[in-house]
């Protein structure tokens, strides 16, 4: 993103995400959610993956549910997680509120809170 303005990055995310339709789109959010120096923009492309139905989002959203160093968004890909509905985010939504790793208490939280949502 060649803007520096957080607010018109966040706008980019969101319209990429709009416009999903090739695995390059995905590995751009996917890019975005795991290493963008703005935690808002990481967020945005979090969120969109939520909606992204193909396995390298579903990996990426569990990565960082799993292993991110902010709290705060170890719960948005909770939450995208969430918004998957298959077998893998499910069992790895499971894991997580099991406390079967390094989780954060409001991390696993967040997870059996979504978990009891289905």
């Amino acid at each position: 993103m060649r803007s520096t303005d957080p607010a018109v990055q966040v706008k980019a995310t969101e319209a990429l995400g709009d416009a999903v339709d090739s695995e390059n789109d995905v590995s751009a959010l996917v890019s975005l959610a795991r290493s963008h120096s703005r935690a808002e923009v990481r967020r945005e492309a979090i969120e969109t993956l939520g909606n992204v139905h193909e396995e390298s989002a579903v990996g990426a959203l569990i990565a960082i549910a799993r292993n991110d160093a902010y709290p705060e968004l170890r719960r948005a890909a909770i939450e995208a997680l969430g918004d998957q509905h298959n077998a893998v985010a499910f069992e790895a939504l499971r894991s997580i509120a099991l406390g079967n790793g390094p989780e954060h208490a409001r991390v696993r939280r967040r997870a059996v809170e979504i978990l009891s949502e289905r």
